[in-house]
């Protein structure tokens, strides 16, 4: 498998033939890197009356680094979560100092 960098260098793969509602484990590895074991839970089957729990967030902020606010992503009784993406910050003075004084200027600037 290799990255695609025209999709952010996000690595995809199909995979057939899971089991529904089956936990399953993953690994990447690159040269003699290995990455962590990431865990994935396929979906119950159609008919299958399980609940479905969801988790969400955004807005992470990069000045709150290391985001240990997402560490809640890793608990085992969400199903998927859904990260709504970030801000600009375009109004926090951390970022660069530098207003943008015309909608063309923040335009340029974001």
């Amino acid at each position: 498998m290799s990255s695609n960098p025209g999709e952010d260098g996000t690595v995809k793969r199909s995979v057939t033939g899971l089991t529904p509602g089956t936990v399953y484990s993953y690994r990447f590895r690159q040269g003699i890197k290995t990455s962590r074991i990431g865990r994935l839970v396929t979906p119950p089957t159609p008919s299958s009356p399980a609940p479905v729990r969801l988790g969400w967030s955004g807005d992470s902020n990069a000045f709150f680094r290391p985001y240990t606010v997402l560490d809640e992503i890793r608990i085992p009784a969400v199903d998927a979560w859904l990260f709504i993406g970030d801000t600009i910050y375009g109004d926090d003075p951390r970022a660069d100092g530098l207003d943008a004084m015309t909608l063309q200027d923040y335009y340029a600037k974001y």
